[in-house]
């Protein structure tokens, strides 16, 4: 059985440990199992198609399903859906044939989320030869415990308000926090509590690093807490018990499962807003009942051990084995129609809108896809023709541009998951025809598909009645872009400086730019060059005159021809698809990609008010014609005219 296992597997991480020990465990067993780590730096592309797809980590893929047989391992701590999981359902209920849940409280979350798909029970495990009882804590102090990531649904704030209120500092008892790791989300949150952390307080030691092993902690301590506001299974808790130290956790999530009087005090919880919101006072009282009880003896330390001597890693992969000889029947053919990513209002979405309504009329031998949402619709699909879109270049140009662009500005470059690149490939080679939004992105993309599949259609673009007068005053130049890397904008202010002309420069981009040194030097050297976030473009239009795109690779920039919808003229580089649009010192100024000289001399030119209102009328007069209704009957022309039949 060939078995690709998709997830965490390299950064330290719950989810990583798990499938570490399923994947060794399948393998021992004989199976054929590819490990596609989703936190890798370097992943190497799978080849063909799997038997089996298991998909566990996080964040969720919410796409990918592309094995005959696809299982999703469902980890969810909340009651409720959260807001940023809303395609979660859908995704489930579409493309996976079984969910497999860690608990019984996960499983049971399932229907209440409208998840259909069949669900079975896969409980986790640890491995008895690292996590056993050992000998008996050797601090003076009573010794509490929490070992985990430091977050909010973690509870960490909690503990600590409950034991620096309950505790005086000549009381001999201690906290030990000891973090597994920081997620750049929570960092500052972290730091906080840790900054928080006061010297005539109860004793609290912070340790955070990395260790081989984790289980000295749990033996050493007394008490392991873990007052969480949502947890869908905790393997710290139980790590924590198998080496007979017992806990004190909140009531109603996962670790429910393995919870008993023998083992664990239950913390009480409000609901609140799809969560638990542990309760302090009671947490207190909890807190304060371990300590005066004492330190637990040999016979209660084993009694906790014993109490989840069942929980191992043999235990689950003789779980998994089952559910893998006992699959239910695959997912039947795609469906035909139009395969699109998310709604949304991105430039790449509403072309996505665009494309499903100038097809509406096909008929059902037709199947079209959006790039990097398709693949497993293609795979399905059968003898249906199949069309696929991207709004640029095939993903490897883009993300090669993107790191080559980030590496020159000293930043890491970019990972991407395999999956990802093997779902764009499969795309590329299972589809009969692709269609580009520019020759620029066809001659780009020539070395990852077939170039006799290529069409190229030039998206369509909003265009007011007439052109913007223009400002009048010193030409202000304006780079709007989002991938800003790959978009040029260390080759503009390279040409900035190097022209230095008389004329201003708004840069609109996400932050991460001001983290690159050298961005930072060539934007200090220049009041000229004001650096601002991302936001609407239609004002931004009014106050600019011309806007730069110097793009390394581009598909057809919506803020760029937009702009000249608005009647401003624009300096594109040969890697933007405007290229195909622009004639150079006519309605803008074409330069090649990657050149700073280039691009200099074009800043030059463009600095006189007069030369810039011509090319900006020039601008609108050519994508005049160039309305989404032209875009969409062009795209029902292309299908008809390489399929007929279809019409």
């Amino acid at each position: 059985m060939n078995i690709w296992w998709h997830g965490n597997a390299e950064q330290l991480s719950s989810f990583s440990l798990i499938n570490r020990h399923l994947v060794a465990g399948l393998r021992a067993a004989g199976c054929d199992v590819h490990l596609l780590p989703s936190d890798s730096a370097h992943p190497q592309v799978p080849g063909e198609r799997p038997d089996v797809y298991v998909f566990h980590g996080h964040p969720y893929d919410m796409v990918s399903a592309p094995g005959r047989h696809n299982i999703f391992i469902f980890n969810y701590e909340y009651p409720i859906l959260k807001a940023q999981d809303e395609g979660l359902v859908e995704a489930l209920n579409q493309r996976f044939d079984l969910v497999l849940a860690s608990t019984r409280f996960a499983v049971s979350i399932l229907p209440r989320l409208g998840i259909s798909t069949p669900a079975g029970l896969l409980p986790w495990g640890f491995d008895p030869t690292e996590f056993e009882v050992g000998a008996a804590p050797g601090s003076a102090a009573f010794t509490f415990l929490y070992l985990g990531a430091v977050n909010h649904r973690k509870g960490t704030d909690v503990l600590l308000d409950a034991y620096r209120t309950e505790f005086q500092a000549h009381e001999p008892v201690r906290l030990v926090i000891r973090e597994s790791m920081r997620h750049r989300g929570f960092a500052a949150w972290a730091a906080h509590l840790q900054a928080s952390l006061r010297e005539d307080g109860p004793q609290v030691e912070w340790i955070v690093g990395a260790t081989d092993s984790v289980a000295g902690f749990y033996r050493q301590a007394d008490v392991g807490v873990f007052p969480t506001r949502g947890e869908g299974f905790g393997l710290p808790i139980l790590e924590c018990m198998a080496c007979g130290t017992p806990v004190i956790v909140t009531r109603g999530t996962g670790p429910d499962d393995f919870c008993t009087p023998e083992n664990a005090a239950m913390l009480e919880a409000d609901s609140q807003e799809g969560e638990l919101e542990p309760r302090l006072s009671h947490l207190r009282i909890l807190l304060r009942q371990a300590f005066e009880r004492g330190r637990a003896d040999e016979g209660r330390r084993q009694a906790v051990a014993r109490s989840v001597a069942s929980f191992t890693w043999a235990a689950s992969l003789a779980a998994l084995e089952q559910v893998l000889s006992n699959l239910p029947e695959p997912r039947t053919a795609a469906s035909p129609g139009h395969v699109r990513g998310p709604a949304g209002s991105a430039s790449w979405q509403r072309q996505a809108e665009h494309v499903g309504r100038a097809l509406r009329r096909s008929r059902p031998d037709l199947l079209v896809g959006q790039s990097q949402y398709c693949a497993e619709a293609f795979l399905h699909g059968g003898t249906r023709f199949k069309v696929l879109y991207r709004d640029g270049a095939m993903f490897d140009v883009m993300r090669n541009a993107t790191n080559e662009e980030r590496t020159a500005c000293g930043l890491p470059p970019l990972t991407e998951t395999a999956l990802l690149r093997w779902r764009t490939r499969q795309e590329a080679r299972l589809a009969d025809m692709v269609v580009l939004p520019s020759h620029a992105s066809a001659r780009l993309s020539e070395a990852w598909v077939d170039a006799a599949k290529v069409h190229v259609l030039h998206p369509g673009i909003g265009v007011r009645p007439r052109p913007a007068p223009p400002r009048g005053h010193r030409v202000r130049f304006l780079f709007w872009a989002g991938a800003a890397f790959r978009k040029g904008v260390r080759v503009l202010l390279q040409a900035w400086d190097q022209a230095r002309p008389d004329a201003e420069l708004w840069l609109m981009t996400d932050r991460e730019i001001l983290q690159s040194r050298l961005i930072l030097s060539l934007l200090t050297r220049h009041p000229s060059v004001q650096w601002r976030p991302l936001h609407g473009t239609g004002r931004v239009w009014q106050q600019c005159d011309c806007l730069v795109l110097p793009a390394l690779e581009d598909g057809f920039s919506a803020v760029v021809s937009g702009g000249m919808g608005y009647g401003r003229p624009a300096i594109v580089s040969t890697g933007s698809g405007l290229s195909d649009i622009i004639q150079d010192g006519v309605n803008g100024w074409v330069v090649p990609a990657g050149s700073v000289e280039a691009l200099a001399h074009a800043l030059g030119r463009a600095t006189d008010p007069t030369s810039v209102a011509q090319a900006g009328e020039a601008a609108w007069e050519t994508v005049r014609p160039m309305s989404w209704h032209r875009y969409r009957t062009a795209w029902w022309d292309l299908v008809c005219r390489t399929q007929p039949e279809i019409r």
